[in-house]
């Protein structure tokens, strides 16, 4: 797969909150009546929760298939020429999550991981990248995730870098912390949307905004890892 793809499935999957939106404009006032109020609250409460989905997992996606591609070209030899981030996270990732266990399986003890132990200081040994060291535990995609998962894969200031071109699909300049706090304000959204207090807070006009920001988000996220991938495809293959 390449990166394109996770961002393909990003833009698709975006269309469930749209169309809950174009459903809620259809079939009720703004401001809705009392006995309409249950129904718009569920949907708009549905559109914050979606947009928020989609983009956590693009960023697994994005991540997984930027690694993926990367795995098939690197070798022993190659290893060291990726950036020393990236090694880092390689290798105690690899070992810390063989060690700790699935998040969510039911296998208990310590003999139950041997196997995974092994493998992954097979990896480590042996000087190979293994793609389930990244993107791990990516449940709340706010700031603080997307900079994480940018600065496991040696890419640092990731909305510094991003600004110029946000600012383009935008239309208008930000501040330089617009970006990470409109995207903690979304995803904070989500998480009173998911535990059934929405209210009517969530405006038709600040859900589309939610939409059209994380959309733009993704998409010059996608542009940034793509650039710095093929940077580090090009410093691995060099003799």
């Amino acid at each position: 797969m390449s990166a394109p793809d996770a961002l393909h499935r990003f833009k698709t999957n975006l269309d469930m909150p749209r169309q809950l939106i174009k459903l809620e404009r259809e079939h009720f006032r703004d401001p809705p009546a009392t006995k309409d109020l249950v129904a718009v609250k569920g949907l708009r409460g549905g559109v914050a929760v979606l947009t928020v989905a989609s983009f956590e997992s693009f960023l697994k996606d994005l991540i997984s298939e930027h690694i993926d591609e990367l795995a098939t070209r690197v070798d022993s030899s190659s290893f060291g020429k990726l950036p020393d981030q990236l090694q880092v996270t390689n290798t105690y990732n690899s070992l810390e999550e063989a060690m700790r266990g699935p998040r969510y399986s039911t296998a208990t003890g310590r003999v139950n991981r041997l196997s995974n132990v092994k493998r992954a200081a097979s990896f480590v040994y042996n000087d190979e990248l293994n793609p389930e060291s990244f993107g791990q535990s990516r449940n709340n995609p706010g700031k603080e995730t997307v900079r994480e998962v940018c600065r496991e894969v040696g890419l640092t200031d990731i909305f510094k870098r991003l600004k110029e071109r946000f600012e383009k699909r935008w239309g208008v300049a930000v501040s330089h912390s617009f970006i990470p706090d409109k995207l903690e304000e979304i995803v904070l959204r989500r998480h009173r949307a998911a535990h059934g207090v929405p209210g009517l807070n969530l405006s038709r006009a600040d859900l589309r905004e939610g939409i059209k920001f994380i959309r733009i988000l993704g998409e010059v996220l996608d542009i940034e890892l793509r650039h710095h991938f093929r940077q580090i495809r090009q410093r691995t293959s060099s003799p």
